[in-house]
């Protein structure tokens, strides 16, 4: 199309220039709108995906309503029903201000997640959102209500409800008067900056630094009875002889533990008797009714190794190497004192692992 020219040089368009233009200028302007406002409904589309994906990231008790799967895999405990029960009769002794970043349900859940996968304080920062310190603190803070609680989870049993609940396989070899099956289990910690703490520590059997525990349980499995923490030299005859667990026998109880436990000589001034598996005593073989009640406790005292095996898987804490921050005091007691025992009293919230 033409154009005419002005004297004064401009160029003028006609009416027809004039309106190609402008609907030129129209259908510009609409796919600019239009590209506009794809541009914003991708963002905001892109924006929730990474909210359901950052929800689906964090961590809080609600992420794990009515979700059986989630619940045992974060919290070790078996149904969120369990799990429910535990934040009722806990919540209350939680004290939350107006400055408490997490509510009382998650402060438990963050304990409880750390006791069974072990995650890194920063881990968990991450996961629920909050800052190191703060998930460190409420860890603490939490464990020791949890403890004061649950402590009597891990209680010493009547004589009469033992033997109401001796398995068969006790029954068999034992006449139903095993009492307690007592073993030790070590932690490995990471090497106190004290010589004299590091020497305190170490492990011979482990060949690394440990806490040592002296823990007993039922004939059907239930935990019974655990120990204070001693450094991983010390022997199993002396953590029983200084162990509260004395105090617990009476006249006619039955104790059954390893070979390497030589506690007899202290422990039937009780009137208690103990049951361990013959030695050789330089012969080359033993005698064959000693043999066979040497299979009969072996075949029995099993149960307390699958025990601490059980709570040791179910709680990664248990397995892996201790940092030095857990072993400090955290109230009355030292913090991984505090761990073993929640960890054992949670246990015992189980079916017994030995069948009737």
């Amino acid at each position: 199309m033409l154009t005419k020219v002005t004297t004064e040089g401009t160029a003028h368009l006609c009416d027809e220039d004039r309106n190609e233009i402008c609907q030129n200028f129209k259908s510009i302007q609409t796919d600019l709108t239009l590209d506009a406002l794809s541009s914003i409904f991708l963002s905001l589309r892109t924006h929730d995906e990474l909210q359901q994906q950052l929800k689906k990231l964090t961590l809080c008790y609600k992420t794990l309503e009515n979700d059986d799967d989630k619940t045992r895999y974060y919290t070790g405990l078996h149904t969120y029903n369990v799990f429910k029960l535990v934040i009722d009769y806990i919540h209350p002794f939680i004290k939350v201000h107006l400055n408490t970043v997490l509510p009382a349900e998650d402060q438990i859940l963050l304990t409880l997640v750390k006791l069974r996968l072990n995650l890194d304080f920063k881990d968990l920062a991450y996961r629920f959102g909050i800052s190191k310190f703060s998930t460190s603190t409420y860890f603490k803070n939490t464990l020791r209500i949890i403890y004061l609680r649950f402590k009597t989870l891990v209680f010493w049993p009547d004589r009469s409800i033992i033997l109401k609940t001796v398995p068969s396989c006790f029954k068999e070899s034992f006449h139903e008067n095993t009492t307690i099956i007592i073993d030790c289990f070590e932690i490995r910690t990471q090497t106190p900056s004290n010589m004299l703490a590091a020497a305190q520590s170490w492990s011979n059997y482990k060949h690394s630094q440990t806490v040592k525990y002296l823990i007993g349980i039922t004939p059907q499995g239930s935990v019974c009875f655990i120990s204070e923490g001693w450094g991983g030299r010390v022997s199993d005859k002396f953590l029983t002889q200084n162990s509260v667990l004395l105090n617990q026998l009476v006249p006619g109880d039955v104790v059954m533990a390893d070979r390497g436990f030589l506690i007899r000589e202290f422990v039937e001034l009780f009137q208690v008797s103990v049951k361990i598996p013959a030695f050789t005593r330089g012969k080359s073989q033993l005698h064959p009714v000693d043999l066979e009640k040497t299979r009969a406790i072996a075949h029995v005292r099993i149960h307390v190794e699958r025990v601490i095996g059980a709570i040791r898987q179910k709680y990664s804490i248990l397995h892996d190497v201790v940092p030095i921050t857990l072993l400090n005091t955290g109230g009355e007691q030292p913090i991984l004192d505090e761990i073993v025992h929640v960890c054992c009293a949670l246990f015992n919230l189980f079916s017994p692992i030995v069948p009737l």
